[in-house]
């Protein structure tokens, strides 16, 4: 019970963290004319040498040894792979319709991956499970659009790419299962951290460092890559070690509440009222999976 206490305290922290550099992220775009490619393949690339280089220097491990091993190579490369898809894509759903409606559709997420455990352990999905996915839809509907779906634009391409997101954000959270049996999950993430980033600097038209400089967007971008990349990605990869990807998926959720609640606290705006109906639903979600995942963690 303790291990599953602790893979959901690490998944929720994950979207916490995401949460955060989200608004981050958004800063840097207003106000310092960051690019979402620039930005992206900063983040990967950054976060993964800083992960190798302390694994290397802080604590001497052999950060070349995984890689070594061609199932090892193969499986991180496919993370790398995805993880750098995952956000490429987000971004363009956002440039083709808003980032209200790439948030929405990242809550297919936990949709696409109780689906896979459904058809892996070959059974109908639990009345629970479907409960928790619709919380966490309804929820992030909810505190992304205030109520009104006209904050959203459901242009073909944005929901496209938005779907394309969540599905290579279920295949990041199935993918690396294996791997992280015989590979410690820092090092996975960082060296899936890497090799992203450098997939998506080949679509970066300006290259890493194509902001304004200045020390606020430099301290942004150190919450962006420790907060939002580093940390984030580390508890999440740990807490598949310890829960579920459907469960971990669910508890990630806490991403888009996060965010309002940071908005809220950095910028000064109100919660309307269905805002705080989505954040009563998103915690009911968290609440319910916590309590499912300790319950069959004891069985």
């Amino acid at each position: 019970m303790k291990s599953a206490k602790l893979g959901a305290a690490l998944a929720f922290s994950a979207g916490a963290c995401w949460g955060i550099m989200g608004v981050t992220a958004q800063y840097l775009f207003e106000f310092f004319s960051f690019t979402a490619e620039g930005l992206v393949a900063l983040r990967l690339i950054a976060g993964g040498l800083l992960i190798l280089a302390f694994e290397a220097l802080w604590f001497r491990k052999d950060i070349l040894g995984p890689m070594r091993d061609p199932h090892n190579r193969r499986d991180i490369f496919f993370y790398g792979l995805g993880t750098g898809l995952m956000q490429y894509t987000f971004f363009l759903a956002i440039a083709a319709s808003n980032a209200g409606t790439a948030a929405v559709l990242s809550g297919a997420i936990p949709l696409f991956l109780l689906l896979w455990q459904v058809r892996a352990e070959h059974r109908p999905p639990r009345v629970i499970e479907l409960v928790c996915v619709l919380l966490a839809a309804f929820g992030i509907t909810l505190l992304v659009t205030k109520g009104s779906l006209d904050a959203l634009d459901f242009s073909v391409t944005g929901v496209a790419m938005g779907l394309v997101s969540a599905l290579c954000g279920a295949f990041c959270s199935i993918e690396p299962q294996r791997v992280l049996r015989r590979v410690s999950p820092v090092l996975v993430t960082g060296w899936g951290l890497f090799l992203g980033g450098l997939l998506i600097l080949a679509a970066a038209p300006g290259g890493l460092a194509n902001g304004i400089w200045s020390l606020r967007s430099l301290l942004c971008v150190l919450v962006v890559v420790v907060v939002g990349t580093v940390t984030a990605f580390v508890c999440y990869l740990t807490s598949l070690r310890l829960i579920t990807a459907p469960t971990a998926g669910l508890l990630s959720c806490s991403e888009p509440l996060t965010a309002v609640v940071f908005t809220a606290l950095v910028l000064g705006t109100r919660f309307e009222p269905m805002e705080l109906v989505g954040a009563a639903c998103i915690v009911g979600c968290v609440l319910l999976v916590d309590k499912t995942a300790c319950s069959r963690k004891s069985a």
